[in-house]
């Protein structure tokens, strides 16, 4: 088993790396070995990347009035708490959301491994339709935030990390690899023929508005 260190993990998610002689050897390594990710390792690489740890230390104590379920007003809660921190609200919501969405990714990626391990497809209806949303919100957040997370590599190191506890996900890798390239090639249709619809009522739009006048 191969330990990799985080501040190699942290440079092999960085698009904007400069060490990329880094990024391959953590590649190797991911094809040629097994690689051990314990929890510290796993939540020092989550609050590598773009974090603040500082930040973090006086955001926490406070991170708890931002439970939607139970404010009125999220949008005076994230004023409130920014106040306390002495930051543009804006500017602590950009920084949380992020983490907040490697957490998502991190979280989603190993119940797709379980789920799809135990016989589970994803789909439109029922348990699938779940499965399928949790899938595509993981890559909606790789997308917004432009990271070099590939889920399936992700979902190796669940597997590796729990193969003493569950080694039928091990076992099972190959079949959710394939499942995980499915997904990830529907949910690329899906975002362009959405924006294909959403173009063309624009331009619709903008056809009708100009023959009313309105433009």
């Amino acid at each position: 088993m191969v330990i990799i260190d985080t501040s190699a993990w942290i440079e092999f998610f960085n698009k904007n790396s400069n060490f990329p002689s880094i990024k391959e050897q953590v590649r190797l390594c991911l094809s040629s070995h097994i690689v051990g990710i314990g929890d510290l390792i796993y939540c020092e690489i989550l609050q590598g990347i773009k974090q603040d740890k500082e930040l973090m230390k006086k955001f926490l104590p406070y991170s708890s009035y931002l439970n939607i379920d139970e404010v009125e007003d999220i949008n005076k809660a994230w004023s409130f708490v920014s106040g306390k921190l002495g930051m543009q609200t804006e500017e602590l919501r950009e920084k949380v959301s992020s983490l907040a969405g490697l957490f998502s990714v991190a979280e989603h990626s190993r119940a797709a491994l379980v789920a799809i391990a135990d016989g589970q497809l994803p789909s439109n209806v029922g348990g699938g339709y779940n499965l399928r949303i949790i899938l595509r919100r993981a890559l909606s957040f790789i997308d917004k935030y432009n990271w070099d997370i590939n889920l399936q590599d992700v979902c190796k190191w669940h597997a590796d990390y729990l193969k003493p506890q569950y080694p039928e996900l091990s076992e099972q890798l190959t079949e959710v690899n394939e499942i995980l390239a499915v997904e990830k090639r529907k949910y690329a249709e899906t975002k362009k023929r959405a924006a294909a619809i959403v173009a063309n009522l624009l331009k619709k739009e903008e056809v009708t508005g100009r023959s009313r006048g309105w433009v």
